[in-house]
């Protein structure tokens, strides 16, 4: 059994939960909701996401939430959890990394493009890097999320849209070759483009603005959690000091690196 879990304190989180109760037949039972073939089960927690101590005899959980940003960008973005650094502002224990699902990280994807161009709305959709908690629940995890202010989270299509992609995730079968990602921005333009185009599906995501204090124990985390098989570089969103950094402790591992040219067209 697949997990898709909210937060009480989330109203999109909420609202995704409804809108999968209402077009996906779950019915309620002992306190949860499950599907008709009981392969995914629906919960609501009092506590935030962020801070979600769960462990349940599930396989892996998707978390549906809403997201922020400064800039408020209307997003709808998949990633999976972790502190990259000594820092942990939001939940999880610090130089800490969940465990990845970057098969239903892809699959997400897909469906949040899939479903955003079907509905005709005006959002980006895309990958995060790693950040936030938890990070310390035994099986792994992904989150689903629309943003990012109030006015997204109650928009009735992109729920519908953040809904079915984590539907999508919680019943995928299928597996991809898996990798990191390495190097460019929070929002991962390039890393996107290659779980969207290629067969490849990507877990953590270890942004430029992580590399400088990234510690080789972290890194060697972050492909073990993932099960990747290499790593895949922004080239050009890293500095020299950061690519010399990351191909030592790639070389350390014997994990094989890889960037655009090898893979997109």
């Amino acid at each position: 059994m697949r997990c898709i879990v909210a937060s009480k304190q989330d109203i999109a989180g909420m609202n995704i939960l409804k809108w999968l109760i209402k077009n996906y037949e779950f019915t309620e039972a002992g306190g949860v909701y499950k599907n008709e073939d009981e392969s995914v089960m629906l919960i609501s927690i009092d506590s935030s996401l962020l801070y979600a101590d769960l462990e349940l005899d599930v396989e892996y959980y998707v978390f549906a939430s809403r997201h922020k940003s400064i800039a408020n960008r209307k997003t709808l973005t998949t990633h999976v959890t972790g502190n990259l650094t000594s820092q942990a502002l939001y939940g999880g224990k610090p130089k800490s990394l969940a465990y990845a699902n970057a098969d239903a990280m892809k699959i997400a994807l897909v469906e949040l493009k899939k479903a955003r161009d079907e509905l005709g709305i005006d959002y980006e959709v895309c990958l995060e890097a790693t950040h936030h908690g938890p990070t310390e629940l035994s099986k792994p995890l992904l989150f689903v999320e629309v943003g990012s202010t109030e006015k997204e989270w109650r928009d009735s299509k992109a729920i519908e849209v953040a809904a079915r992609a984590c539907y999508k995730a919680a019943t995928n079968k299928k597996e991809f070759q898996k990798a990191i990602g390495i190097g460019g921005t929070h929002y991962a333009p390039l890393h996107t483009r290659v779980v969207l185009e290629t067969n490849i599906a990507i877990g953590h995501i270890i942004p430029s603005y992580a590399i400088d204090e990234l510690e080789f124990e972290v890194f060697k985390e972050a492909v073990e959690k993932t099960q990747a098989s290499f790593g895949f570089l922004d080239w050009k969103g890293m500095k020299s000091r950061q690519r010399k950094k990351i191909k030592k402790f790639a070389e350390d591992i014997k994990l094989e690196l890889k960037r655009g040219r090898d893979l997109l067209r």
